[in-house]
């Protein structure tokens, strides 16, 4: 009634349009074709946010990651080897020296 597709005579509704097109079906359409395809639904941007308090949408973000192969990738974990020398390493008394000040 409210758009003007039907009268109310008597206690009968009775049809003034004979073609009836539902504009919010079509717009139901429109979104469910442009969350297939990826397209932009910028134009129906008032009539989403009208959807959207009819609780007939719900707007979801969605993220996604890609992960690949870097660089130092290998299949197997080695330990690296590590650059000591015998001067870095020091000696006993500099190790006794140390726990004296502890």
């Amino acid at each position: 009634m409210k758009n003007k597709w039907l009268k109310k005579s008597g206690d009968l509704l009775v049809p003034i349009i004979a073609d009836v097109v539902d504009q919010t079906a079509f717009l139901l359409q429109q979104v469910s074709i442009s969350n297939e395809s990826g397209l932009d639904l910028t134009s129906y941007e008032e009539d989403l946010k009208l959807l959207k308090k009819r609780k007939l949408v719900q707007q979801v973000t969605r993220k996604s990651y890609k992960i690949t192969k870097g660089e130092e990738f290998k299949s197997k974990r080695t330990r690296k080897v590590a650059d000591l020398n015998k001067s870095m390493l020091g000696s006993k008394s500099d190790v006794s020296s140390l726990s004296y000040y502890i």
